[in-house]
């Protein structure tokens, strides 16, 4: 038993030794190091370590994929972005939340990095699109759910054939000529690939999305019913109310927003016809949302990464 605990021992360093090697020769960072040390399902780097999530130390072919991704966004430029700044300029431009300008910075420069990746190290690209084809049922109820646009551009952007068609809201419908300009974004910055043509990106896409996102504020659970019985009550805590004293009911841009957090209401229909309207939370609300709709355990594909430079902040 000792003597295949130390073959197991040794191979696992030598899966490290590889990650770390090929984290180096992408990010151009000599020191970087690789930690598989967390509780976190997501894949992130602060441009001096490269995090995995701990399930991945004995999928290789995944770890590539990720160490490869994450050690772009240092060799590429995504560090170059001027992130603070940037994210603050787009947010005051087109009145989004700043939070939502640095999601979509991230869906672009993942798009970016990954075509990058595509053509100089087609086969860690491989191994990162063959983790997320696996990912795209629970990707698919993200979108159906929470109508996160983001995803759907992401995959969009990177090919998949699935979803190479305009997407369908619950109650809205985007223009031809809105979806067009996604188009027109996404062969410009597939064509060019450059930190620069990611800041017109970004610029362009909040151009569109701005007019499909819906502003959501949140608020208490309601109180409990004075008729209700104490099962129905229950049934009625299982929900998270979204709510606020400040909300416009004569805006067509607030709504109130119930999410059902039953996981027996997770399942949806493979079909992608039809997803949630995008909406955003107040700045103050968002941490609030992730904490109250299980938000914090963000998708390892499209999760929100931070690229600003320290001297930045």
């Amino acid at each position: 038993m000792t003597e295949l605990y130390k073959l197991f021992e040794k191979d696992s360093l030598s899966d490290l030794l590889a990650l770390t090697n090929t984290a180096k020769r992408i990010s151009g960072n000599k020191e970087i190091l690789i930690n598989f040390n967390q509780n976190s399902r997501i894949a992130f780097t602060d441009g001096s370590f490269i995090y995995l999530p701990r399930n991945t130390k004995d999928d290789i072919k995944s770890a590539q994929g990720l160490v490869a991704h994450e050690s772009g966004h240092i060799g590429y430029g995504s560090f170059e972005l001027s992130f603070t700044k940037l994210v603050k300029t787009i947010s005051s431009k087109y009145k989004l939340p700043e939070f939502l300008v640095k999601k979509i910075t991230n869906v672009v420069e993942d798009v970016r990095i990954n075509m990058l990746n595509n053509i100089k190290f087609p086969g860690f690209y491989r191994n990162l699109r063959e983790l997320t084809r696996k990912m795209l049922p629970e990707l698919k109820l993200i979108m159906k759910k929470t109508g996160d646009i983001l995803i759907y551009l992401n995959l969009f952007m990177e090919e998949y054939k699935e979803f190479q068609k305009k997407p369908r809201f619950r109650t809205k419908s985007m223009s031809d000529q809105d979806w067009r300009a996604i188009e027109v974004t996404k062969t410009f910055l597939l064509k060019t690939l450059t930190p620069a043509s990611s800041i017109i990106a970004i610029d362009q896409l909040s151009k569109v999305l701005k007019k499909y996102y819906v502003k959501k504020s949140i608020g208490r659970p309601p109180p409990k019913p004075s008729n209700s019985s104490q099962r129905e009550f229950r049934e009625l805590l299982k929900e998270v109310y979204f709510d606020s004293d400040e909300i416009d009911f004569h805006s067509d841009k607030t709504e109130l927003l119930w999410i059902n957090d039953s996981k027996d209401n997770l399942e949806v229909n493979d079909d992608l016809d039809i997803i949630e309207d995008p909406f955003y939370f107040e700045e103050s609300d968002y941490q609030k949302s992730q904490d109250l709709n299980g938000r914090s355990q963000e998708p390892l594909i499209n999760h929100f990464e931070d690229f600003s430079d320290p001297k930045e902040i």
